[in-house]
């Protein structure tokens, strides 16, 4: 088996106000001419590892939304910011289309840094986030960036790395109709992670098994813990 590596995503541009695809899916970075960049995907797609990787290799400054509100505007000037979890920022306040529009004046006291900013698909507000946004950056320096899930090929690659015949073990997935597992990196760690404890049924099956496993790894863990202690 091989080592754990970073594997390559792809994105595709949407209409900001249709929302249909515009183009060809590209990497994070061949977007970022904008200066203003909306990452959108489901939970557990990968967003925040996307903008880790790009802010890491791009000497950038990842930073969650929430703490950005709380940040010194000076410090973030000049700046390229990774701002992960819009989503997250609106769950823990009332106004939640507020939220925007609180991370807007934070940067335009940062005399609007360049930012990339992510966003569970069905927290994005569209309209709404659009224009505080574009009445701060300008339209023009806006777009907005749908994270595709994980093709067979790079599913296969990330089995490789834990699983001795990860072809046999995405065929079998593909067989038992799991496909949409197979895409998201999340539900895949899941998957991989319950071993020989038997395909899952449903998303509430793998979640319980993954669970179960987890729990296990657990009370080993703790059982050597107290071994080391006695001894």
């Amino acid at each position: 088996m091989s080592s754990s590596k970073h594997i390559p995503r792809l994105l595709t541009e949407l209409d900001p106000v249709s929302g249909h695809a515009v183009g060809e899916s590209r990497s994070l970075t061949d977007f970022l001419d904008h200066k203003a960049v909306i990452v959108l995907g489901d939970p557990g797609l990968g967003k925040s590892e996307e903008l880790r990787i790009c802010a890491s290799a791009l000497d950038g400054n990842l930073i969650p939304v929430q703490g950005l509100l709380s940040r010194d505007p000076a410090r973030l000037r000049g700046k390229r910011l990774f701002l992960d979890g819009l989503d997250e920022a609106r769950s823990a306040e009332a106004n939640k289309i507020g939220v925007i529009q609180k991370v807007i004046a934070k940067l335009e006291d940062a005399h609007r840094p360049q930012f990339v900013l992510s966003c569970r698909s069905l927290d994005w507000y569209g309209r709404p986030d659009l224009r505080s946004i574009g009445d701060s950056y300008g339209t023009g320096s806006l777009v907005v960036l749908r994270l595709e899930p994980l093709t067979i090929a790079q599913a296969t690659e990330i089995v490789a790395q834990k699983h001795d015949d990860a072809g046999s073990f995405v065929r079998e997935a593909v067989e038992r109709g799991l496909d949409d597992y197979l895409g998201n990196p999340n539900d895949l760690s899941l998957l991989l992670s319950i071993g020989g404890g038997g395909w899952p049924e449903g998303r509430k099956d793998l979640f319980e098994k993954s669970a179960r496993v987890l729990a296990r790894e657990l009370n080993e863990v703790h059982a050597i813990s107290c071994k080391r202690r006695n001894d």
